[in-house]
C-alpha cells in the first residue's frame, strides 16, 4: 500500500547553515501499514546526509499526519521546508551580544 507521512523535525543542524533548524516533509513511502510507513519515513530523514547531530540537544522527528493513497495517486515527495529554531530564554541570555 502506498501511504504519505507527514513529518515535522526540529532541532537539526544543516549542512551550509549554523543555526538550528526545524522542518516540514512529506514522504511517500509503499508499506504494509501506517505504522510501519511511519517509522520508515522517519527513518528516511534521521539517515538523510545533509543533516548532523547538534552537540548541545537533540533532534526529534514527529509524524503529523499518515494516510493511505490510492494506488492510482502519483503523488511526489515534497523538498524540505525549512524554519529556524527559536532560542530559548537561557540561550538568549547566556550569548554575547556584539553591538
Amino acid at each position: 500500500m502506498n501511504y504519505v507521512v507527514l513529518l515535522m523535525g526540529e532541532n537539526f543542524l544543516v549542512a551550509g547553515q549554523s543555526e538550528l533548524q526545524g522542518f516540514f516533509i512529506t514522504k511517500r513511502i509503499e508499506a504494509f501499514s501506517e505504522e510501519i510507513a511511519a517509522a520508515q519515513a522517519v527513518a528516511a530523514v534521521r539517515n538523510d546526509p545533509q543533516f548532523s547531530q547538534a552537540p548541545s540537544v537533540e533532534p526529534t522527528v514527529t509524524v503529523k499526519a499518515v494516510r493511505q493513497l490510492l494506488e492510482s495517486n502519483h503523488t511526489r515527495e515534497a523538498k524540505y521546508f525549512f524554519f529556524p529554531m527559536e532560542t530559548s530564554r537561557h540561550e538568549r541570555v547566556r550569548r554575547p551580544r556584539f553591538e
